[in-house]
């Protein structure tokens, strides 16, 4: 929309209402002008009839016919007469007819033998009539009635004239009258109202205090109340910008403080869950050490020639001591879940192999509670897979442990079958569900059960023990499988717990050599060892280790006895580095074997390093790694794991 201003407006209503008016008056004029002009001329008319009039009578009383022409001829030589009829009385005929044209307005009659023309219609024409008459012996005779015409054109060109210097007026006049309005009303209106809306467009909420006072002029009028009211409305602004800027400067006060108590209970928070993290890390030491002693002490027991009572004791202690291992992963991640951290380490596994050593402990531990125990494995033994063997034992152990733990009478029942992937042949679905007719799951826990610490009631807890740390965890393991985890349960009945996971099919003939060597049962090649420890207990476990896997090992006490023996000569083939110990730890140790570019024995390549420890915190992997060490084993230490390693870099 085109924008236009108030005295553009004004302006253009001032004068369509003046030209309006000018054009009414002047037609008023004109016609008032053509009216007077007529009546002039019919009173020129009446003045002719005085000159002419006695002149005609004495002619027409004497006969004499050639003054009487001479006369009418005189009298239509006037300009503003159109033409002259003469009749006399008595006879109803034209006597004379001078000056009249020949059109549609006038009738044609004969007179004397000469064609002659008289006014039949006068729209066009207007006349004046008078009669002659003659006094003699004192006695008037009328003789003849004389019609003076006049034309309508002729009042007009006497009009036309009067009606320019009209126009020419008027337009003088509606000019000075224009450009006088326009500087009264630009002086008195326009002006202050320019000055007003230049004042208010400067309006804004920055510059409210520092804008010049709006002038008020001395009239009393809609102007000066209009300036008035603007004027008040910046001074409330004013105190409204104040008072804003007041709640503004409180209020930031207020953010303020609030930002620093947020940021103080951020800073209490993370040193909280520093200090918890430092907890953990340091309980997770502390309880791993003494573990592995236990852990690697049983697995030498066992094979050591027992009889049949105390090979059951020591699988009884074992069962005992990877159930507390299991509870101290579980505290470890769901450590993890917090800064989620979990990392997944993919193995070359023989599912239904995994799968059945997995169960093998849960069947010790329903015996010993006298309840039946099924397993159905459908297809496990297909092909081999990808999969975490150490996660995808955590999902199971903690299924199977509530199930057992909260199962008095009745059966526990596990399903799993291995199924390939329809729409991609390279990966297949392991689905197992493990059915139990314990105490069940009460419908409103059912929602949280994957997300609270404990899954059940206190009492209940306390009644069946454990910790309820195991199915949050459960959860996010299936979850970083691909899969998921549900469960169905009917109060007093029972549950079943199902879970899925997608897993990575393995061909072995397109698998590399080292993998095939890797996972495969040929017996390990004697090679040197240096193994670097510091706990007595876990020495000798290590050492048992390591010879029963027919390796050779030089045993040290810390980093700088390491470094040491490495620089003094001593070839080995790999190196299992303990993390924390006295005078010198495996990480520093680490750094300075890599910068002194020490090599495996028989090699070009660096020596590998395996980090042997019993910090197993999120990042402790990555800690390792990033110190320059090649794999990593967390204590307490399985010795299948520790082969694998062995194999992979002895290869």
């Amino acid at each position: 929309m085109i924008r236009e201003s108030i005295s553009t407006q004004l302006f253009r209503l001032v004068f369509f209402c003046y030209c309006l008016v000018a054009i009414t008056v002047t037609a008023i004029h004109v016609v008032e002008e053509y009216r007077q002009t007529k009546n002039s001329i019919l009173q020129e008319l009446h003045s002719y009839q005085v000159i002419f009039g006695p002149v005609l009578g004495k002619s027409i009383w004497h006969l004499d016919n050639e003054r009487t022409d001479d006369v009418v001829n005189a009298i239509n030589l006037v300009p503003i007469i159109e033409g002259v009829k003469v009749q006399k009385y008595k006879e109803n005929n034209i006597f004379m007819a001078q000056g009249l044209v020949m059109n549609e307005n006038f009738e044609t009659l004969l007179y004397e033998g000469h064609q002659v023309t008289v006014a039949s219609n006068k729209h066009d024409l207007f006349y004046y009539e008078f009669d002659v008459s003659y006094q003699y012996a004192d006695v008037e005779h009328k003789l003849a009635h004389v019609t003076l015409y006049s034309s309508s054109e002729m009042v007009l060109d006497r009009v036309k004239t009067g009606f320019i210097f009209l126009a020419i007026n008027s337009i003088i006049k509606g000019v000075a009258l224009w450009f006088i309005f326009y500087w009264f009303s630009n002086r008195i209106i326009l002006r202050p109202l320019n000055k007003l809306a230049g004042s208010v467009k400067k309006i804004n909420f920055t510059n409210i205090g520092e804008l010049e006072k709006i002038e008020v002029n001395d009239k009393n009028d809609e102007i000066h109340d209009l300036q008035v009211s603007f004027s008040r409305m910046i001074d409330e602004l004013d105190k409204s910008k104040l008072q804003i800027l007041d709640l503004n400067e409180n209020l930031l006060k207020n953010v303020q403080a609030k930002t620093h108590q947020i940021e103080f209970e951020k800073i209490k928070s993370v040193r909280a869950l520093n200090m918890k993290s430092d907890l953990l890390a340091t309980m997770s030491y502390e309880i791993r050490t003494p573990m592995n002693g236990i852990v690697g002490m049983l697995a030498m027991l066992r094979t050591a020639d027992l009889d049949a009572k105390s090979l059951n004791q020591v699988k009884l202690a074992q069962g005992s001591a990877n159930t507390l291992l299991l509870l101290i992963n579980d505290i470890l991640d769901y450590s993890k879940i917090e800064v989620e951290s979990i990392r997944l380490e993919n193995e070359v596994v023989s599912l239904q192999e995994e799968v059945t050593n997995i169960l093998d402990i849960s069947k010790i531990l329903m015996r010993q509670k006298g309840l039946p125990f099924s397993v159905d494995l459908q297809g496990l033994a297909d092909y081999k897979v990808l999969v975490d063997p150490l996660r995808l034992g955590q999902i199971f152990s903690n299924l199977l442990s509530n199930a057992i733990k909260f199962t008095q009478e009745g059966k526990v029942e596990v399903v799993c079958k291995l199924q390939s992937d329809k729409g991609n042949e390279d990966f297949c679905t392991l689905a197992v569900a493990i059915k139990d007719t314990g105490v069940g799951i009460l419908p409103e826990k059912m929602e949280s059960l994957f997300h609270d610490a404990v899954g059940t009631k206190e009492d209940t807890a306390r009644k069946f023990g454990g910790t309820g740390l195991g199915l949050p965890i459960v959860k996010v393991l299936c979850e970083l499988m691909g899969g998921r985890v549900w469960a169905t349960s009917t109060p007093d009945k029972g549950s079943c717990f199902c879970f899925n996971i997608c897993l990575q099919k393995v061909l072995f003939q397109e698998n590399s050599h080292k993998e095939i060597d890797a996972h495969s049962d040929a017996p390990l090649p004697p090679s040197r060892i240096l193994l670097v420890e510091n706990n007595l207990i876990n020495q000798t476990v290590a050492i048992e280790m390591l010879q029963d896997l027919s390796q050779r090992v030089t045993l040290v006490h810390n980093g700088k006895e390491a470094l040491a023996t490495l620089l003094e000569g001593g070839a080995f083939h790999l190196i299992l580095m303990d993390c924390n110990m006295p005078i010198m730890d495996g990480y520093e140790a680490t750094r300075l074997i890599r910068d002194e570019g020490i090599t495996a024995v028989g090699s070009d390549n660096p020596i590998p390093i395996i980090a042997m420890t019993a910090n197993a915190m999120a990042g402790d992997m990555d800690k390792c790694l990033d110190a320059g060490m090649d794999d990593y084993l967390s204590k307490p230490v399985d010795v299948k794991a520790l082969k694998k390693k062995l194999k992979l870099y002895l290869s």
